[in-house]
């Protein structure tokens, strides 16, 4: 009897379930997982990329925690890491560059060829662009290790590019280069028209926009003009300070003075925008006409014990006379139009440039 009943109660006893392995995590209405993470770091990414900021700030606390705003703390355990995000911009860019790829193919008319040396990270490399119609796409980055700066190998390599753009694209009626490369250019279009006589000749052009920045850096080497650029880089190095701009923070804050851009620093070898960084700087002309006048300033100035950094100091402040922003007024004159022409050049409509 008590055997059968034993059997009972096992043939008739509820059958728990198998424990559940937890493959995701719900929070705020959405299950998250390693998927849908995924799609929300290469949206993040994609944005950071269309702002031309830097990447890192992916790992922004301030970033992350808009994240977990929106998508619930899950997300935290899918996000991406610095090893990690390199697999997503490749995926971002192999994805782009296939479209675009597909684009040229099907777009009317001829191509043209921008080549331009570079050096990243200490690497020479000759670096390609091919446009046709408003499309521009990057197509390839040869590293010529230690044939760099030797004519024939570049010449070599310019031609099997050549090649694989018209099997690709089509013709290539036009090619684009600096004025360092145009010995280069010419011998690559003279060759390639003796190895195929067939193929439509190209039209040997140097880069604009390089020509026009040619001509704002050679303005620099002007007494006038370089004299006047090494104060402005005086001012610079004033006003850029942390103490200085904590003191221009207050002045705004109280009223005192009215607010004003911060002050737009260019790469050396960005001259075209020296009407950019002039105009900046004629920005706080209001400042550095009445610094001595403000106490904070007066404070900071007093701290510096050394002779020299307070002769650095009222250097840079005697710099800033009336016939010193005469000067610079004179400058934004001149190179505004060379600004101009560099950005109507480097437009939509001439990506090669």
């Amino acid at each position: 009897m008590h055997a059968s009943h034993n059997q009972w109660t096992n043939a008739n006893a509820v059958k728990k379930p198998p424990p559940r392995k937890q493959t995701s995590i719900t929070a705020y209405g959405t299950t998250m997982n390693q998927q849908l993470a995924d799609q929300i770091s290469i949206q993040e990414i994609e944005a950071l990329c269309a702002r031309f900021e830097p990447l890192e700030r992916l790992m922004d606390p301030f970033v992350i925690g808009i994240l977990v705003k929106r998508w619930g703390p899950a997300i935290i355990k899918y996000l991406p890491t610095h090893s990690t995000i390199f697999s997503y911009v490749e995926r971002i860019d192999r994805n782009t560059t296939k479209q675009i790829t597909e684009y040229l193919k099907k777009t009317h008319g001829t191509c043209s060829l921008a080549v331009d040396g570079v050096t990243i990270n200490g690497t020479s490399l000759l670096l390609y662009a091919v446009s046709k119609g408003d499309l521009t796409l990057f197509t390839k980055a040869t590293k010529l290790g230690s044939m760099v700066h030797v004519k024939e190998a570049e010449v070599g390599d310019c031609i099997r590019k050549l090649e694989d753009i018209r099997a690709t694209f089509g013709d290539v009626t036009t090619m684009s280069v600096d004025n360092a490369a145009r010995d280069v250019m010419h011998r690559t279009t003279t060759d390639y028209a003796k190895k195929h006589p067939d193929a439509r000749p190209i039209l040997e052009d140097r880069d604009c926009t390089h020509s026009v920045d040619l001509l704002a850096k050679d303005t620099t080497k002007v007494p006038c003009f370089s004299s006047l650029m090494e104060d402005i880089n005086q001012i610079v190095s004033l006003c850029t300070t942390d103490r200085v701009n904590g003191i221009l923070d207050e002045l705004f804050d109280t009223g005192v003075l009215e607010r004003f851009g911060k002050v737009t620093t260019i790469a050396d070898t960005r001259f075209n925008k020296c009407a950019m960084l002039l105009k900046s700087v004629l920005g706080y002309k209001p400042f550095l006409d009445r610094i001595r006048e403000f106490d904070e300033f007066k404070m900071y100035y007093e701290s510096r014990t050394e002779a020299k950094r307070k002769h650095k100091i009222d250097m840079q402040i005697n710099i800033a006379s009336p016939q010193f922003w005469e000067r610079v007024k004179l400058a934004i004159r001149w190179f505004e139009p060379i600004e101009f022409a560099s950005k109507l050049l480097s437009s939509n409509n001439t990506p090669m440039s």
